[in-house]
C-alpha cells in the first residue's frame, strides 16, 4: 500500500482571496499553471556512459544535454524520421544503449498496474539511421533493457521473456528465452501483481555485466486465487475482469530463479532453498559468473544474501540479517556492490537506526560501520568508484535531510554535498562527476541546480521564483510546525495551515489530513500545494501529525506498531485531536479527519475510537478488514494470519462500526485494484447492521487513484461541499 501524497492533489487546488474581490475555485484553478508548475530539472530522464551527459526528449527528438551548461551537445535520434504508422507521435520513454549506439523509443504507453506499463517499442540504430520495431505488436511489449556490452536487448511480451541481437546497427532475430507465459498463470521476467504493488519493481531480470546471462524469474501464479472486478463501460451486461491477489494467509506464487545462456540457448534452475514461501525481492549481478539474489521468507524477518554460480546454479548464503519482527522493504540500493565484486554496502537497522555497513563477501563477519547516530540514512544513491565513496542522503531531524557521501577507507569522514535547509535530494550522473540538487522548505518552493562533484554549484535550473510570486499575489496560507506530547508522554511532530486571515480571537473549525501508514511521512520541511491548502483559505485550520508507526526516528519507533495496525496510530490521531481541541482558537465541536486509503482506514478508526473528538470523517479507497488485504504488506506488518489472527481482527473499522458517532464520508473506486472495493462494502454492511447512517459515493470502473474522465474534479468538489456543509456551515 503506497501513499497518495499531497503532490497528486496538487492540481486540484483553489483558493478564496478575502478582500481582494477575486475567487479562484478547483475549476479556475487548472488555468493557473504558474503554480502548480514547479520546475524541476529533466536530468537523469536517460544516462549515457559519459557523465557529462544526459538526454532529453523534446517536440523534436531526443537530445544530448551538457550537464555544466544545459546546452543541447547532439541530437541522437529525430523525430522526424519515424516510420509513417508512428508519424506525429511523441514517445512516452525513451532508453539509450550503454554503448551509446542504439535509442529505444517506447510509444502507445497502455498503464497496467501501478508501476506496468506496456508500450510500442521501437529501436533506431545510430549507426545505419534506421528504425526497427521490437517485438511482434505494436503496443504489448514491456520492461525493456539494453544489455550492458549494447549488444543485446531483452523485453517481456505476453508473459514471456525475448531477446534480440544488435551487432553493427542491425537487429537480430527474435529469440524466445521462454515459451510457456500464460495469463493468470505463468509470468516469466515480468513481476506477478503483489510483488510490483510491495517490492516496487516489475522489470524481473537482470543482464550479467558481459551480456552472456540472463538472470530471470518465473512466477506460477496458477494456484494463487482470482480476484474479479466487474468494469461497467457502456455495455449492455458489465464484463469480467479477474487476476491473481494473493490476500493474507492464501497461496503465493511460487516463484524460481533461472539463468539463460545466449551463447548456447540453455536455461538452467538455480537452487534457491527449497521453502516454498519465500520471496526474491531483489537481484543484481555481482560479477558475469555470479548473481546475488535477496532473498525473504515469507515472514519477512528474515532477510538473505545469495550468491548463485552462473554455470551450476547453485547458491550459498553470503549474509544473513534476522529482525524480532521484520526486515524493511529492500529496495534497489539495499546493498549496493563495490566494482572488484568482493565488498558490497549494505543498509541495516541492526544498531535501531538505518544506517550503512561494509561487508566483505568472503567472511561475512568481517562488517565496519561507515554510518551512525540517531539520524538515519533515507536513500541511498550509488557508489562513486572514482572517489571511492558511498553518496545517500540522511536525515538532519525527522522532517529534514541532507545528501551526502562517505569514504569506504578505514576512518573515513562523513562529508555533505547539500547547503541548504528543508528537504534535500539527489540525481546523479552516471559517472557520478555531477548531481542534480533539489532543495526545498515548508513554504519555499524547490530550488534545483546542478553541482560537480565537490559540491560546487555549476548551474542554477530553476529557484521558482514565479511559484512564490504566484503563491503570494493569490494568498497561498503558510504552514507552521508544532509539536506536543501525547497522554503516553511521545512527543509527536506536525504541521499546521491556519487561514491567510487568521485571528486569533476567533474560533475555527478544523480538519486533520493524515495517512499514518509504516514507515510514511507527511511531517516533513518540504514544499507542497494541494487540497489542504485550498480548505484553510475556505476558512478551516488543516493540522496533520505524524503518529507512531511513521518514519524518520528510528526503528523502535517506526515498528511499534507491529501486530497491531490501528491501534497506537488511531490513538495517536485521537491524542492530536483532545491536543488542538483547547487551542484558544479552535472550536472543538467542528473538528474533521480525512484520509485516503491507509489515511482512510486511519479516518474511520478514530472517528470510531474517538467518542466524539471528531465530528466528521472522509475515508477514501480505505482497507475495512486487513484479513482483505494482500500477503506481501500486511503479513510484513502484521506477522503471520496463522499466528496473530486476534491482531488482525482487533483494530479493522468494520469491528468498530457500533460506534460511529458523527458524519462518515466513503468514497470508492469499483475497478480498485489495490484497496478492493469490497472493504467499502463490508464496511456498509456492519454500519447498515449497526443501525448507522452514512453517506457514500461510488466512482465506477475508477482504480485506486479515482483520476480518470473527470473524477478527481468531481471527487474534491464533492469533498469540499461536505466539508463546507458539516464544518464550516456548522456555526
Amino acid at each position: 500500500m503506497k501513499q497518495i501524497g499531497v503532490l497528486l492533489l496538487a492540481m486540484l487546488l483553489g483558493v478564496v482571496q478575502e478582500g481582494r474581490g477575486e475567487r479562484f475555485s478547483l475549476d479556475d484553478v487548472l488555468q493557473n499553471r504558474t503554480l502548480l508548475s514547479v520546475t524541476r530539472s529533466d536530468a537523469g530522464a536517460a544516462f549515457p556512459p559519459d557523465g557529462r551527459f544526459y538526454t532529453r526528449s523534446t517536440g523534436g527528438g531526443v537530445v544530448l544535454v551538457d550537464y555544466a551548461s544545459g546546452a543541447v551537445a547532439d541530437t541522437l535520434c529525430s523525430y522526424r524520421a519515424l516510420p509513417e504508422q508512428w508519424a506525429g507521435k511523441r514517445p512516452a520513454m525513451h532508453k539509450i544503449s550503454p554503448d551509446g549506439k542504439w535509442v529505444l523509443l517506447g510509444f502507445n504507453a497502455k498503464p497496467i498496474y501501478r508501476r506496468s506499463i506496456e508500450y510500442g517499442y521501437l529501436l533506431y540504430s545510430r549507426e545505419q539511421h534506421t528504425f526497427f520495431q521490437v517485438g511482434r505488436t505494436e503496443g504489448d511489449a514491456r520492461d525493456a533493457m539494453f544489455s550492458p556490452d549494447g549488444r543485446g536487448l531483452a523485453y517481456v511480451e505476453q508473459n514471456n521473456l525475448y531477446w534480440v541481437s544488435l551487432v553493427e546497427g542491425r537487429l537480430g532475430r527474435s529469440v524466445a528465452v521462454t515459451t510457456d507465459g500464460v495469463r493468470n498463470s505463468i509470468i516469466n521476467g515480468h513481476t506477478d501483481w503483489v510483488y510490483e504493488e510491495e517490492f516496487a519493481f516489475t522489470r524481473a531480470y537482470e543482464w550479467a555485466p558481459g551480456g552472456r546471462y540472463i538472470a530471470f524469474l518465473r512466477f506460477d501464479e496458477s494456484a494463487v486465487r482470482e480476484y474479479t472486478i466487474p468494469i461497467y463501460g457502456k455495455s449492455l451486461y458489465p464484463k469480467m475482469y479477474s487476476y491473481k491477489y494473493p490476500k493474507v494467509g492464501e497461496v503465493n506464487s511460487t516463484v524460481s530463479l533461472h539463468i539463460y545462456d545466449t551463447k548456447n540457448g540453455k536455461t538452467l534452475r538455480a537452487a534457491i532453498g527449497t521453502e516454498a514461501d519465500q520471496y526474491i525481492a531483489k537481484m543484481q549481478w555481482v560479477s558475469e559468473g555470479q548473481l546475488l539474489a535477496l532473498r525473504l521468507n515469507r515472514q519477512q524477518n528474515c532477510l538473505d544474501l545469495l550468491l548463485v554460480e552462473a554455470k551450476s546454479g547453485r547458491s550459498s548464503v553470503a549474509y544473513r540479517e534476522r529482525n524480532r519482527r521484520y526486515v524493511e522493504e529492500p529496495t534497489n540500493t539495499t546493498v549496493c556492490l563495490l566494482p572488484d565484486g568482493s565488498q558490497y554496502v549494505i543498509m541495516s537497522e541492526r544498531d535501531g537506526y538505518r544506517h550503512l555497513y561494509l561487508q566483505d563477501f568472503s567472511d561475512s563477519t568481517l562488517s565496519r560501520q561507515l554510518t551512525r547516530g540517531v539520524n538515519e540514512v533515507r536513500q541511498v544513491y550509488g557508489y562513486d568508484a572514482v572517489r571511492r565513496r558511498i553518496v545517500y542522503s540522511r536525515y538532519d531531524s525527522p522532517m529534514r535531510t541532507k545528501v551526502c557521501a562517505v569514504g569506504i577507507a578505514e576512518g573515513a569522514a562523513e562529508s555533505t554535498l547539500s547547503v541548504r535547509d528543508g528537504m534535500n535530494g539527489a540525481r546523479f550522473s552516471s559517472d557520478y562527476s555531477y548531481y542534480e540538487l533539489t532543495s526545498s522548505t515548508l513554504n519555499t518552493p524547490p530550488r534545483v541546480s546542478i553541482h560537480s562533484a565537490s559540491g560546487e554549484e555549476v548551474r542554477l535550473v530553476s529557484d521558482n521564483a514565479k511559484v512564490l510570486e504566484e503563491a503570494d499575489r493569490i494568498g497561498l496560507p503558510r504552514k507552521e510546525f508544532f509539536s506536543f506530547d501525547t497522554p503516553e508522554g511521545v512527543r509527536l511532530n506536525g504541521y499546521m495551515i491556519k487561514p491567510r486571515d487568521f485571528d486569533a480571537r476567533h474560533r475555527y473549525p478544523v480538519l486533520f489530513d493524515q495517512y499514518s501508514g509504516p514507515n510514511s511521512q507527511q511531517v516533513l520541511d518540504q514544499w507542497s500545494v494541494g487540497w489542504d491548502d485550498y480548505m484553510a483559505m475556505r476558512g478551516c485550520i488543516v493540522v496533520c501529525v505524524d503518529g507512531r508507526g511513521t518514519g524518520g526516528r528510528g526503528e523502535e519507533f517506526r515498528k511499534q506498531t507491529y501486530g497491531r495496525l490501528g491501534e497506537l496510530e488511531s490513538s495517536d490521531q485521537i491524542a492530536a485531536g483532545r491536543y488542538v481541541a483547547v487551542l484558544p482558537y479552535v472550536d472543538s465541536s467542528r473538528m474533521g479527519i480525512w484520509g485516503w486509503s491507509y489515511g482512510g482506514y486511519m479516518s474511520s478508526l478514530s472517528l470510531f475510537r474517538g467518542e466524539g473528538t471528531f465530528k466528521l470523517a472522509i475515508a477514501v479507497a480505505p482497507v475495512t478488514n486487513w484479513r482483505y488485504y494482500n500477503t506481501i504488506y500486511t503479513e510484513r506488518y502484521m506477522g503471520l494470519l496463522s499466528k496473530n489472527a486476534k491482531g488482525y481482527d482487533a483494530y479493522c473499522p468494520i469491528n468498530f462500526a457500533h460506534m460511529l458517532q458523527g458524519k462518515l464520508l466513503i468514497v470508492h473506486g469499483t475497478s480498485d485494484d489495490n484497496v478492493h472495493y469490497q472493504n467499502s462494502m463490508q464496511l456498509v454492511n456492519a454500519l447498515v447492521a449497526a443501525g448507522k447512517d452514512f453517506d457514500m459515493i461510488s466512482y465506477p470502473d475508477r482504480d485506486h487513484s479515482i483520476n480518470s474522465n473527470g473524477s478527481r474534479m468531481h471527487l474534491f468538489r464533492h469533498l469540499t461541499n461536505y466539508v463546507e456543509k458539516y464544518l464550516l456551515g456548522e456555526k
